[in-house]
C-alpha cells in the first residue's frame, strides 16, 4: 500500500466531444427565413390576386370639390362601359337583374320602364341617382366619380337604349345645375323618398300580396266568430279560459292552429297551443281536459249541420 495520496489533477475523464456545429446552425436559421419568407410573399400574391377587380376604398375628401362633369359625362370609350359593366354586376345586378330585367319585387326595369328621376336619366340625372339613391334605392357607397359615370355609361349603352327613358344627354334644365368643377356640391336638392304609407300601388301590382293579406283577413275573422261563438264556462274554468284567450290576442296564428285542433279533434295539436301559457301549463290534466272539451263542444256545433 502506497502512503502517496492520488493526485487530483490526473483523476478525471476526458472532455467531452463537440457535436454543434457552426454550419449546421446557419442552415438552420437560413431554412427558418425562408420558410417565413415564403410564407409571406405567398399569401401576398394570394391577396393581390383575390383583389384584382375589387373596388378602391377611398376615403371623402372635401378639398376635392366636384369632379369634371363634363369630361365624365362625355367619355363612353370602351374602357369606361367594361369598368361600368363589373361595377354593375357587382353593386346594382342584385336588384335590377344581370340584363336589366329586375330579381327584386319592386326594383325597376331598366329595359321597359321609365325613369321618374326628377333629373331625368341622363348622365348626370342617374349619376346622382347612384349619389345620393331615389325612393327605395339607396345610394351607392365607396365609388369614385368616374366609377358612377361608368355604371351609367354601361346602363345607358345596355339598357336604356333599347327603352322609353333613353336620352343621351342631359336637358339644358339640368346641364344648368351641374356644379362646375370643383365646386362645392350640386345646386338641386334632392327630394327624400316618399312616405311609403302614402304610396298607393296600381290595381295591378302586388296581387299575390294582396290575396295573401285577403288570406290573412279571412282567417282572422274566422278565429274572432269561433271565439265569440264559444260560450262563457263555469267558475271553475273562468281563469284557464281568460288565461287562454290571452294567448290567442298576443299570438293569432297560435289561435288558428287551436282552432284547427278544436274543429280536428286533435288534442295534442291543442296541447301543444295551450302548453305556451305559463298559466296553463300548471294545470292538473284534469281540468285541461275540462276546458278542451269545452272548446271541443263549441267547434262541434259550429261545424254541425
Amino acid at each position: 500500500m502506497s502512503d502517496h495520496a492520488p493526485d487530483p489533477g490526473h483523476d478525471h475523464q476526458p472532455a467531452p466531444r463537440e457535436t454543434s456545429s457552426t454550419v449546421l446552425w446557419l442552415v438552420g436559421l437560413l431554412a427558418i427565413v425562408a420558410t417565413v419568407g415564403w410564407t409571406f410573399f405567398h399569401f401576398f400574391a394570394e391577396g393581390r390576386r383575390e383583389a384584382r377587380g375589387m373596388i378602391k376604398l377611398r376615403a371623402p375628401s372635401a378639398a376635392a370639390g366636384e369632379p369634371d362633369h363634363a369630361a365624365l359625362s362625355a367619355d363612353r370609350s370602351a374602357p369606361v362601359l367594361e369598368i361600368g359593366q363589373s361595377l354593375y354586376l357587382k353593386n346594382c345586378a342584385s336588384c335590377h337583374g344581370a340584363n336589366g330585367v329586375p330579381t327584386m319585387l319592386g326594383a325597376r326595369n331598366l329595359k321597359a320602364e321609365a325613369m321618374k328621376n326628377p333629373l331625368g336619366a341622363g348622365p348626370y340625372g342617374l349619376y346622382m341617382v347612384t349619389q345620393k339613391g331615389y325612393g327605395s334605392m339607396s345610394a351607392i357607397g365607396n365609388l369614385a366619380p368616374d366609377e358612377r359615370y361608368a355604371i351609367v355609361h354601361y346602363i345607358h349603352s345596355a339598357f336604356l337604349k333599347s327603352g322609353p327613358s333613353f336620352v343621351d344627354e342631359d336637358s339644358a334644365a339640368v346641364k344648368a345645375q351641374i356644379p362646375a368643377k370643383g365646386g362645392g356640391g350640386p345646386k338641386v336638392a334632392i327630394p327624400p323618398p316618399p312616405d311609403p304609407a302614402s304610396v298607393v300601388p296600381p290595381a295591378v301590382l302586388f296581387p299575390l300580396m294582396a290575396g295573401q293579406a285577403a288570406e290573412v283577413e279571412r282567417q282572422q275573422q274566422a278565429l274572432t266568430a269561433w271565439l265569440a261563438a264559444i260560450p262563457v264556462p263555469g267558475a271553475e274554468l273562468h281563469g284557464p279560459d281568460q288565461a287562454l284567450r290571452q294567448l290567442i290576442a298576443a299570438h293569432p296564428a297560435q289561435g288558428q292552429s287551436l282552432q284547427q285542433a278544436c274543429t280536428a279533434d286533435n288534442r295534442p295539436g291543442f296541447d301543444r297551443v295551450a302548453l305556451g301559457s305559463p298559466v296553463l301549463a300548471t294545470l292538473p290534466v284534469v281540468t285541461l281536459d275540462s276546458l278542451y272539451v269545452h272548446y271541443r263542444s263549441a267547434s262541434r256545433a259550429e261545424v254541425s249541420p
